[in-house]
């Protein structure tokens, strides 16, 4: 293919992406080993940028992975995105699941808001490890 060709092409997907990144696109990224580490907020935030990542990646997979040039700067700029977005959602975990248990309140999803509220629950028991003067198992038994 000529590089009048490519850049003709790649010139028109940058510009119309949203149009072409459908039909250019034969398949997901192999993702390898899953570790399946949960994201609060995935499909509020990370779904958009996962999904231009992906296209953007076998677009440039079509195009025999150029070192260089609009697709490969494409490429890099949505993963760089998704990289960042994932580690947004990351720093913000905490603050991602009290907005969900409250838009949960606030639809009187009710369900919904009992299930997270379980998920961050800590179920494990918490015991004193010192009663009186006595500091340990063995110790608060014998007192």
């Amino acid at each position: 293919m000529s590089s009048c060709c490519f850049s003709i092409i790649a010139t028109s997907f940058l510009m119309n992406k949203g149009e072409y990144s459908v039909k250019l696109c034969f398949g997901p990224i192999p993702t390898g080993v899953s570790h399946k580490k949960s994201v609060p907020g995935w499909n509020d935030y990370l779904i958009e940028a996962r999904t231009a990542a992906s296209d953007d990646h076998s677009l440039w997979r079509q195009w025999n992975k150029p070192s260089s040039g609009p697709v490969f700067q494409l490429m890099q700029r949505s993963r760089a995105q998704y990289k960042y977005v994932v580690r947004l959602c990351r720093r913000h975990k905490s603050q991602t699941k009290v907005d969900i248990l409250g838009q949960s309140l606030a639809t009187k999803s009710f369900s919904t808001f009992w299930k997270m509220t379980s998920k961050t629950n800590n179920h494990d028991p918490v015991f004193s490890n010192k009663v009186g003067f006595a500091v340990g198992a063995s110790d608060i038994c014998d007192f």
